[in-house]
């Protein structure tokens, strides 16, 4: 879908279930409208095309659940100045665009924004599947080892890969955290009252295609 066939709408095809998400505590944000298009076109989209596309998801998030996002995360770890004006200007709390370590607020393009980022700080499963030896086998055991006290983790879970064919990894994922004492809490509740400013550069990563947006220096 998206590619080859015409994409569903997932919000209205999937409202019972989206509603249900909500409704049970889970935090939501607006990812995008059209997610191939997002993470494909967004270097050659202006402010106003970009605001346009926006705008679109933005609607269809208020429409379904009566509300209008406080956070969003871009496609495929995929910003630009553009973009990033977009959540200044929408007022958002907080915002998971990119790759790194630690909450910021970001820098691109010359001009600092004032919307934070709470990066995605571990591998995803697509990423480390054939990498360095990861297996379907090890994936769990690799990614815990990579937890430490004291830090900021973020996993990045797909819906089409951790809840349906990895569910079951997945879920010894999240027993192995809790078993070390790992707590699992909505991003919301990041540290980002006071955060540095960061550049958010693209870069290629270790086992994903294309460039992706990475905390740097300051």
């Amino acid at each position: 879908y998206g590619t080859l066939l015409p994409a569903p709408i997932i919000g209205k095809r999937c409202a019972a279930e989206l509603k249900t998400l909500k409704s049970a505590g889970h935090e939501l944000g607006l990812h995008s409208w059209d997610h191939v298009y997002w993470h494909d076109q967004l270097d050659r989209m202006d402010l106003a095309e970009v605001k346009a596309e926006y705008e679109r998801g933005w609607t269809a998030f208020l429409d379904l659940f009566g509300e209008a996002p406080r956070a969003v995360a871009a496609p495929g770890w995929t910003a630009t100045p553009a973009s990033l004006a977009l959540h200044d200007l929408k007022r958002l709390d907080y915002a998971s665009d990119g790759r790194g370590e630690s909450p910021f607020r970001p820098s691109m393009g010359g001009r600092e924004f004032l919307t934070p980022q709470i990066p995605t700080t571990l591998p995803t499963l697509d990423e480390a599947l054939g990498l360095d030896g990861t297996t379907r086998e090890n994936f769990v055991e690799r990614t815990l080892a990579l937890l430490r006290p004291n830090a900021l983790h973020v996993y990045g879970a797909h819906g089409e890969a951790e809840g349906r064919g990895y569910q079951a990894e997945f879920d010894r994922l999240l027993r192995g955290a809790r078993e070390r004492s790992f707590e699992g809490h909505p991003l919301r509740e990041a540290e980002r009252a006071s955060v540095p400013v960061r550049l958010l550069e693209r870069k290629e990563i270790p086992g994903r295609a294309g460039l992706v947006s990475v905390q740097g220096g300051s």
